[in-house]
């Protein structure tokens, strides 16, 4: 307990007993009344541990994202993505034409994390049934997945080249690429009409192959970012190339399949199931944030009501929570995300809400030490959340998750680990500061 020039009583100093620090009252020196003053309490206990959600919604996002990468604290990340194909848009003969090649066409969107030095390889499958949202959310997960045959219909590799836009070609088996420009050509209703086409052709899945190094993402659009090319010619004397494409249609049914081999790590063995996680204290004091898998940080606050024997005489008037990356965790391609987004959980490891301030939701005001690489942080005006929870012991208000903004519809993978303790200090490297104004004399 730190208490300077300040005795206001038994029951403040027991809401104290984390820590409290007098200071001078930011109102201003017009307020004259002797009673009012600030308390600065910044010890209140953080019980963190690293917890897996039950799913995380990857569907309708226009991004397909496709690879793996092996992680020094994570395991083995891997990401699939499912599509449907649509019919081709043509008002040109086609009786005549003479089949050349086939080719899934994919541009990235620039979104990379890995290794890019190596080269990544692909395979495309067809998918065996159709794709199918959940009827009671209209939404696809990263734990759905669709069957495949067994056998692609292509593979190929090349090496990444992220913040450049250059298509990727795929090649693909010339059968399966003249039976659909046969398709095309004898104006079959299967090759007409979309729902036709549908359940003669189900969609596409791109698979990364076993040695990949990195995730990376790719575009879905109205501009033929992502689709089965057919290269065909008429004959003559001077034959021109001409193609035929076969966009991803249906967006809102495209979605990534995301898993994560954990053998080895500290988190091996966490499931979805374990609705308490597994605490900082084994794991090194270390919690782990990562986007895709579901991973999120918890942090429970069990000293708060304390604080909150102080509503009676006084108001929050400023709380903020600094959260820290472990040092030197992250680097190049394992980059830091740019916020990280605080929500609210029920008991039942259920995300309730996004905790917001007058500025909108909490995504957390990321500040880099490019000096020392030790103060590096989350920051977030927690305000409103403590205040409800001081206000309202016994409500049953949830515990705080940190996830990435793209926990709402996930589209690639990063990750962060993050400190509860400074290794060489010992000192916590994540922490609540909360500032509060005793405004009515306490008996």
């Amino acid at each position: 307990m730190r208490i300077r020039g300040l005795v206001l009583g038994g029951i403040i100093a027991s809401a104290c007993a984390g820590g409290c620090t007098k200071q001078g009252s930011p109102i201003g020196a017009n307020y004259v009344n002797d009673n009012l003053n600030v308390l600065y309490i910044d010890t209140v206990t953080l019980q963190t541990s690293t917890v897996l959600l039950d799913s995380v919604a990857t569907s309708g996002t226009n991004v397909i994202a496709a690879g793996s990468y092996t992680d020094p604290y994570l395991g083995k990340v891997s990401a699939s993505s499912y599509m449907e194909m649509g019919i081709p848009s043509f008002n040109v003969v086609l009786s005549n034409a003479v089949y050349d090649s086939c080719a899934f066409i994919l541009l990235p969107n620039g979104f990379f994390y890995g290794d890019t030095t190596r080269p990544q390889q692909f395979s495309v499958h067809a998918l065996s049934t159709l794709l199918y949202a959940h009827t009671t959310t209209g939404l696809s997960y990263n734990v759905d997945t669709v069957p495949v045959d067994p056998s692609p219909l292509g593979q190929g590799s090349f090496l990444p080249s992220p913040g450049v836009p250059r298509y990727i070609s795929i090649r693909l088996n010339d059968q399966f690429g003249d039976t659909l420009l046969h398709l095309m050509a004898s104006k079959d209703l299967r090759g007409s009409v979309q729902s036709n086409f549908r359940n003669f052709f189900h969609g596409v899945a791109l698979v990364p192959g076993p040695a990949n190094t990195g995730v990376m993402g790719f575009r879905i659009g109205k501009d033929s970012a992502t689709v089965i090319r057919i290269y065909y010619h008429y004959p003559g004397l001077t034959p021109t190339v001409q193609t035929l494409d076969f966009p991803v249609t249906n967006n809102i049914a495209q979605f990534n399949h995301f898993t994560s081999d954990r053998t080895g790590t500290p988190l091996a063995g966490l499931d979805s199931k374990n609705l308490l996680g597994i605490p900082a204290a084994r794991t090194g004091n270390q919690t782990f944030v990562e986007s895709g898998v579901g991973l999120a940080t918890r942090i429970q606050l069990p000293t708060l009501p304390k604080i909150g024997q102080l509503a009676q005489y006084g108001a929050v008037i400023q709380a903020r929570l600094v959260v820290q990356p472990q040092p030197f965790t992250y680097r190049g391609n394992l980059y830091l995300p740019q916020d990280l987004m605080l929500l609210v959980e029920s008991n039942a490891n259920t995300v309730i809400d996004t905790v917001t301030s007058p500025g909108g939701r909490l995504n957390g005001s990321l500040v880099i030490d490019y000096v020392n690489n030790l103060n590096t942080a989350y920051e977030y005006d927690v305000t409103s959340y403590v205040s409800a929870l001081i206000n309202n012991p016994g409500k049953g208000i949830g515990n705080l998750l940190l996830v990435t903004p793209s926990f709402f519809n996930a589209t690639g993978v990063t990750r962060t680990i993050l400190s509860t303790q400074h290794l060489a200090t010992n000192t916590p490297a994540m922490k609540l500061e909360i500032y509060f104004i005793v405004y009515k004399q306490v008996p």
